[in-house]
């Protein structure tokens, strides 16, 4: 007998949001939600692979700076092993595999097959101070994993332009992200 497990990951990255809409199955096209302070959370309908942009307040719909890799990668480690197996990679390449994204409420979802019969509920949801990026894994096969991990990317790029000269970064929107000069450019 197949036992089904879950195993809920979140991460939380924080600026000014929250939302609400109605559930429904939509091109990524019309998925966007904005909120009060005029933060938006939208689909990357040109990506082939699943990703989010942030767009801060006043800034166009268009506007790269924050994007976000939802996941990135998806790594397992079965029970009694200790190398890790990759499940998913982001790609660029175009395929026929689109997914068909959900607006539930304030936030984005979609639902995908990974190999080893494990199935991805992905959930993106912008909140009153930020956007909580929540995963939910469903074992459906006889193999037990003892961990299953997917790596969020929020990529950031123009206004958060990183300077080397300085010691610590820290991008500040409501909190802060601050990167240890060893990571920084230059």
């Amino acid at each position: 007998m197949k036992a089904k497990t879950s195993f809920p990951v979140a991460l939380w990255i924080a600026s000014v949001a929250s939302g609400c809409a109605q559930m429904r199955t939509v091109s990524a096209q019309d998925l966007a939600i904005q909120n009060a302070q005029g933060l938006k959370l939208l689909v990357v309908a040109e990506s082939p692979s699943p990703a989010v942009r942030i767009v801060l307040p006043g800034r166009a719909t268009s506007d790269r700076t924050i994007e976000v890799l939802f996941p990135e990668h998806v790594t397992a480690v079965r029970h009694g092993r200790t190398g890790a197996e990759q499940l998913y990679m982001f790609s660029r390449r175009l395929t026929d595999d689109r997914l068909p994204w959900r607006r539930i409420a304030s936030s984005l979802e979609y639902e995908r097959e990974l190999p080893g019969a494990i199935h991805l509920l992905a959930r993106a949801t912008l909140e009153e101070d930020g956007v909580r990026f929540h995963y939910e894994f469903t074992n459906g096969s006889a193999v037990a994993y003892d961990m299953i991990y997917a790596v969020t990317d929020p990529r950031l790029t123009s206004i958060f332009t990183i300077r080397a000269s300085s010691v610590r970064t820290c991008i500040m929107l409501t909190a802060s992200i601050c990167l240890p000069r060893s990571r920084q450019a230059g």
